[in-house]
């Protein structure tokens, strides 16, 4: 999953915001030289990617795309599923969005934790531009896709015909979402309180 989804999902659980978020950043075992909430909310983001990977609607999902970019499929069904989970916002969260990325913005300016890597980076993006509402609008979803295909080490293309495969399949694709995505807030439910 992606930010949007995880800061959900941490927000539902009543977990760390920041910690589901970090959670892409933390490499291996650092995880444990983090305070427990910010390592407890990382590794609950390791077990919910691993759920989202392994679950059948999003392994089809992936074998659905054409050869020549299934290799990115698992990046971009987690940004589009960001979009997906915007769209439908209303249906899992009894705070809005706007509310809830507030409180992480909140989070992540008054945060001291320093990792290395991208984060740091991400960080000052986020606080400038707040740029995780803008997930709303699929067009976004392109130009996410293109600053992704910039970072990669091999060139890679697949921004442009992910995105059509996107709108080619959307009504498959959202119809998997509706159903896998409180298949995931349960599965969060059921393992925040135990030993995460």
């Amino acid at each position: 999953m992606n930010y949007v989804a995880h800061i959900h999902l941490a927000h539902v659980s009543k977990t760390s915001l920041l910690g589901n978020f970090m959670g892409d950043f933390v490499k291996g075992q650092a995880y444990r030289s983090l305070p427990d909430e910010l390592s407890r909310g990382v590794q609950l983001h390791r077990k919910i990617d691993t759920f989202t990977d392994q679950h059948s609607s999003v392994l089809r999902l992936k074998r659905n795309f054409p050869d020549n970019i299934r290799r990115m499929s698992g990046v971009v069904l987690d940004i589009y599923f960001d979009h997906l989970l915007c769209r439908y916002w209303e249906k899992y969260s009894e705070n809005s969005l706007e509310q809830v990325l507030d409180r992480f913005y909140q989070e992540l300016e008054h945060s001291t934790t320093q990792l290395s890597g991208r984060y740091s980076q991400v960080k000052q993006g986020l606080l400038e531009h707040r740029w995780l509402v803008t997930y709303q609008n699929l067009e976004n979803c392109l130009e996410i896709f293109f600053n992704i295909e910039k970072r990669l080490s091999r060139q890679v293309s697949f921004a442009e015909q992910s995105y059509q495969y996107l709108l080619a399949n959307q009504a498959d694709i959202e119809e998997h979402f509706l159903s896998f995505y409180p298949e995931l807030v349960g599965y969060t439910h059921s393992i925040t309180h135990s030993n995460v």
